[in-house]
């Protein structure tokens, strides 16, 4: 039994089609783009290829030959509970405007789940509120909200903890795995993300990122991610990715990050946080507030059958990043 629920179709279904890429031609490219530039905004070709360094599939809403509507799907692995479930990251997911309010973004979700989803999946997505309502349709189910903080306190001083080292590097290695396994546990619902995944993700094209280790000792206890970020006149720092031992250490990963914004000439410093979490919580004792002018972001999980009980996560303990969302 597929959880997908009904919806209106008020459209002709013989004339459209959903076909699932994990490659293009060059003819495809071509088309791909363009459609892509008239449902979102022009995107170099580079950030694609990067995607489909990954396991991941573009689900095309197809009329004729033309591409009208995306669906994008890149395999992750979640922590539920401490499992690690072989999932997905639903990404990129738009149709073109004069074809909107027909059904046909739930029609393009309904081929592109039933395709990639099986009793074990979940599938993870942070739509905007333009694509929130099309999800829920379908029958995602909302479990949080993500929003941004920023810092608030330009003047304040802080002192770094003496037991921790921060180390600078350029790419991660197999020294931070043994260490990511005893994180997940902090957790309820988070990304599983090993070194390997982190060095993939830290190779998006056109962006600069400023990677940690933090140790005692010799021990590994967590890791920070800084993305310099020019908007218009503004140079921007933003918290992408972090993880960390326990609750000691994350306020060592904000502070060091205080720090690292106090040092630098930025407008300001924000990242994403799991509204409501024991983790935000952290974030507002060392002074960051809610940032009204950035949108918030549901958090939704699908699957196929019931056998995930979402109302029973422990929501103070779920735990995103800005990075799990693949726009940053």
């Amino acid at each position: 039994s597929f959880m997908i629920k009904k919806y209106l179709k008020l459209f002709e279904e013989s004339l459209f089609k959903v076909q699932q890429y994990t490659k293009f031609s060059n003819t495809q490219w071509q088309f791909f783009l363009d459609s892509y530039e008239k449902i979102f905004r022009k995107i170099d070709k580079e950030v694609f290829v990067w995607y489909f360094q990954k396991n991941n599939s573009f689900n095309i809403l197809q009329k004729n030959n033309e591409f009208i509507g995306i669906y994008g799907l890149i395999e992750i692995v979640i922590n539920y509970n401490s499992q690690n479930i072989n999932s997905f990251l639903c990404h990129n997911v738009g149709i073109k405007k004069e074809y909107s309010g027909k059904g046909l973004f739930q029609f393009l979700a309904e081929k592109s789940l039933i395709r990639n989803c099986n009793e074990n999946n979940l599938i993870l997505g942070f739509p905007n509120k333009a694509s929130f309502k099309g999800h829920i349709r379908v029958g995602w189910e909302q479990i949080s909200n993500m929003r941004f903080l920023k810092f608030d306190n330009l003047y304040s001083n802080v002192e770094l903890s003496t037991i921790y080292k921060f180390e600078n590097v350029e790419r991660f290695d197999h020294r931070l795995e043994s260490a990511m396994t005893n994180f997940r546990d902090n957790f309820s619902v988070s990304l599983v993300k090993d070194y390997k995944y982190l060095n993939w993700r830290i190779a998006k094209p056109n962006n600069s990122y400023k990677c940690f280790l933090i140790k005692e000792e010799e021990s590994i206890q967590g890791y920070l991610i800084l993305k310099e970020y020019q908007y218009e006149n503004e140079t921007r720092l933003h918290l992408v990715d972090f993880n960390f031992k326990d609750e000691h250490v994350l306020n060592e990963i904000i502070k060091f990050s205080i720090k690292y914004f106090q040092n630098g000439k930025y407008e300001f410093i924000n990242t994403w946080s799991v509204e409501n979490s024991i983790y935000e919580n952290i974030f507002f004792k060392n002074n960051f507030i809610i940032q009204t002018d950035f949108p918030s972001y549901p958090v939704i999980l699908f699957q196929k059958s019931n056998v995930f009980y979402f109302n029973k996560i422990d929501k103070s303990k779920i735990f995103f990043t800005l990075f799990d969302n693949d726009v940053f």
